[in-house]
């Protein structure tokens, strides 16, 4: 498997740790308690620079060099500029609900719960997809030289979240992760 293909699997492994941690966060909200915002709002700002700047355009060149080739990329499953503009739309529209909630604006708890478990379950489908179809005909596909080439065209920068060298701005919420992967694993062991 190519290194570029390992980084997306990891990114993606990573990025269901994090969505893991905003349901966690989303359940305390619907509760009516009041969750970790904090959390809440370093998740999406990861999102909006991780995944949306570094991830997707990686992807996003995969796609062309599959259509390149030929690669038959059934639309309903690899429409993913589409995909990855509609989630950027969502993550950015949840942001600004987040704002609007912490600023006390009006905002009913139900709309905003809603665009919540929106987010989650377009992020969740969209890794399904690009988990157990995108990666395996990219993997099928393409040759070590188209790898080779992909990989000078993109960078592959660091994980502000999940890399050795972690951000400082996300270090809240890293622990966050790693509590509640630590808590997970306790209650399935």
């Amino acid at each position: 498997m190519s290194g570029v293909l390992e980084r997306l699997h990891q990114d993606h492994a990573n990025l269901s740790q994090l969505l893991d941690v905003l349901d966690a966060e989303l359940a305390v909200f619907s509760r009516g308690d009041s969750p970790d915002y904090e959390i809440i709002e370093s998740a999406i700002e990861y999102c909006l620079n991780y995944p949306d700047l570094k991830h997707h355009p990686i992807e996003d060149k995969i796609a062309e060099r599959l259509r390149d080739h030929g690669a038959p990329l059934d639309p309903a499953v690899f429409n993913l500029a589409e995909e990855h503009q509609s989630l950027s739309e969502l993550t950015r529209r949840l942001a600004a609900a987040t704002k609007s909630l912490l600023l006390e604006s009006e905002i009913p708890r139900d709309a905003y719960v809603e665009l919540f478990r929106k987010f989650l379950k377009f992020y969740r489908e969209h890794i399904h997809k690009e988990d157990n179809y995108f990666f395996p005909t990219a993997a099928k596909t393409l040759s070590a030289k188209d790898w080779d080439e992909i990989s000078r065209m993109v960078e592959l920068s660091g994980d502000p979240v999940f890399d050795d060298d972690q951000s400082e701005r996300f270090k809240a919420l890293r622990q966050s992760i790693i509590r509640w992967s630590a808590s997970d694993n306790a209650l399935g062991a």
